[in-house]
């Protein structure tokens, strides 16, 4: 995905560069900065660089005289994310998606009939007496709606994956679907987060796990798509729990949000999403989920006080700026040393090594990766490398072995 720096207002208004992932952009009054800045004697010759890793976008100030300033204070350095504006000297700029690029991408839903065919009338009958996908509890099915969208999803994984994986996603076990996803991370296929996102866009949300992954492997510029998840009543109050996987600081103040709302499971779920993103300890109040009788009498729920959650937010909002995914304080932007990746809890550990093993930036210490409880469908629980060695035919323990 590539960037735009722009000037947005001052000197050399309407002025632009491109930033692909993994160059480093300069802005400066100098003919060898990048994007060059002219009549405004406040930038230095080679004031400030913005840096882009595909996953992370980070503003730099290059010792200049009148400093770079985020929200009116002086910054160092900065993690920044498409929207962000920042001062030069007295010249305003922003980074943005490359919106020509993006434009110039065959939209999944566009492209479907002239690449692939419009979906037989016999299949689509058939979808529509037994729709592939079950929907999740409580979500209204619009089974017109759902086998079109079911259709653009295949289609995609059509064009991208092998048979194996084609027939997987397409099955009616919920589990098999699962499995075939999990696989699928663990063989690194370039597809799966453009299913993943495709899903996540899909008015009829009918599997969780594409959602999960979506915020576990997501990067900064899935923040808008992860934070529409989150506004989705649709998906009850585990909705919240995509916010506390993504990890990113500015879903927090939704989070936060959240915390305050009287229905109590909305607001425990807050809590837990808030301490998995800080680490934090939070003060909690019991409120029962109902009346069960004595003997079969359900937990309590923990319901976090939400002033307390903003005033702690406050308190420690500039150092969690500094990063783009952070779980129980622990940054996890970059690669991660063993000691920190300890401090984490079982599924935060779970999700940081699919994260890292599908990006190939660090190699997982337990690459067979199983997730409790999510992995079960035919033949009992399976780790996504023995589903991987089915659907690929293979038996290296590695990925393109």
């Amino acid at each position: 995905m590539r960037l735009k720096i722009r000037v947005v207002s001052g000197a050399g208004t309407a002025r632009a560069v491109v930033l692909r992932p993994g160059e480093t952009k300069t802005v400066g009054r100098s003919a060898e900065a990048d994007l060059r800045i002219v009549g405004d004697d406040c930038v230095s010759r080679l004031h400030c660089a913005v840096e882009w890793t595909g996953s992370e976008c980070r503003l730099r100030d290059l010792n200049s005289s009148n400093g770079t300033l985020i929200g009116g204070k002086r910054v160092e350095t900065a993690v920044i994310a498409p929207g962000d504006e920042w001062v030069a000297g007295e010249t305003h700029l922003r980074i943005d998606l490359d919106r020509e690029a993006e434009a110039a991408r065959p939209r999944l839903r566009e492209s479907v009939d002239a690449e692939a065919g419009a979906v037989n009338r016999q299949d689509t009958a058939r979808a529509h007496t037994n729709p592939p996908w079950k929907p999740m509890p409580g979500v209204a099915e619009n089974r017109s709606a759902a086998v079109d969208e079911r259709s653009a999803l295949l289609q995609l994984v059509q064009r991208n994956a092998r048979r194996p994986y084609r027939d997987a996603l397409g099955d009616e076990s919920a589990a098999v679907r699962s499995q075939a996803l999990y696989a699928a991370v663990w063989a690194r296929r370039p597809w799966v987060l453009d299913y993943c996102l495709e899903v996540a866009k899909a008015k009829s949300l009918a599997d969780w796990e594409p959602l999960y992954l979506l915020a576990v492997l997501g990067g900064a510029e899935h923040l808008p798509v992860v934070l529409s998840l989150g506004h989705r009543a649709d998906l009850g109050p585990r909705r919240i729990s995509l916010l506390g996987a993504f990890g990113h600081p500015r879903v927090v103040p939704v989070v936060i949000e959240y915390a305050a709302s009287d229905d109590s499971e909305l607001a425990a779920a807050a809590g837990r999403a808030f301490v998995k993103i800080t680490g934090m300890d939070v003060p909690s109040s019991a409120a029962p989920i109902g009346a069960k009788g004595e003997e079969d009498e359900e937990e309590p729920l923990l319901v976090p006080d939400s002033t307390v959650l903003h005033a702690l937010w406050k308190q420690h909002e500039r150092r969690f700026a500094q990063g783009v995914r952070w779980c129980r304080g622990v940054d996890l932007s970059g690669p991660v040393e063993s000691d920190a990746a300890n401090q984490l809890d079982l599924e935060s550990r779970f999700e940081l090594a699919i994260r890292t093993h599908y990006s190939g930036s660090q190699r997982s210490e337990h690459p067979a990766f199983v997730r409790p409880g999510r992995m079960e469908g035919r033949g009992g629980e399976r780790s996504a490398q023995a589903v991987w060695q089915s659907l690929e035919g293979k038996r290296s323990k590695e990925p393109g072995g």
